[in-house]
């Protein structure tokens, strides 16, 4: 059966050419209140037109509604009375490297393992108070999957004034940088997965989910 997303509520069954092959069940199914991870075209048309729409905020123009890589990804989106206020994607680096943006990613962050690395990429936040209010939930649920799907380090390129935001998440700098087509020099980040101990360093929210992983 197909649900109208316009309810807040989404397609059940994934479309033909949403690629979850290599996903754990597990890691496609949300757990975090008010997120979901798009199953359909449809869903995932809403969470490209978000990016779109936010352009002038994260200083990058996407001319594609849906982004090949979007395909073979997990793309999750925050809704506030059933409008979408927030998305992230999460991808595999071994499908990033062939992304004509996210393999300059790749290449500058150079991770020693391509099946256990992730990359984290395509943010879009509406303003305060909605958006940023559901990041937190929102960055659970993908680190959450990002766990679940085996990954033991996560990629982040990020705008210089962007990176204080997930610096108090966990994220720390590589010390590299690349330019991105689009957005110009951005930051490389990564997020060490089982790293508890930067975690407790920042005060990290997704320390509770660590603990449940890692249970230590």
């Amino acid at each position: 059966m197909l649900i109208n997303v316009a309810s807040g509520d989404h397609h059940q069954t994934p479309d033909a050419d949403l690629v979850f092959a290599g996903w754990p069940a597990a890691a496609t199914i949300p757990t975090e209140a008010a997120i979901h991870i798009v199953r359909s075209r449809a869903d995932l048309a809403r969470a490209a037109q978000l990016r779109r729409d936010l352009t002038d905020i994260n200083g990058f123009c996407r001319a594609e509604a849906i982004e090949p890589i979007d395909l073979c990804s997990l793309v999750f989106v925050a809704e506030d009375r059933a409008e979408a206020v927030a998305t992230v994607r999460l991808t595999r680096a071994s499908d990033a490297i062939n992304d004509r943006r996210l393999g300059l990613l790749i290449e500058a962050a150079q991770p020693e393992d391509l099946e256990s690395a992730m990359v984290v990429s395509a943010v879009a936040v509406r303003p305060a108070p909605r958006g940023p209010a559901l990041m937190v939930p929102l960055l659970l649920q993908v680190y959450r999957s990002a766990h679940l799907a085996g990954a033991k380090q996560s990629l982040l390129a990020a705008e210089e004034p962007m990176v204080p935001m997930f610096s108090s998440r966990g994220w720390t700098r590589t010390g590299r940088s690349f330019v991105d087509p689009e957005g110009g020099t951005v930051q490389v980040l990564k997020y060490a997965q089982i790293d508890l101990n930067a975690l407790r360093r920042s005060d990290s929210p997704l320390l509770s989910v660590a603990d449940d992983f890692l249970g230590r």
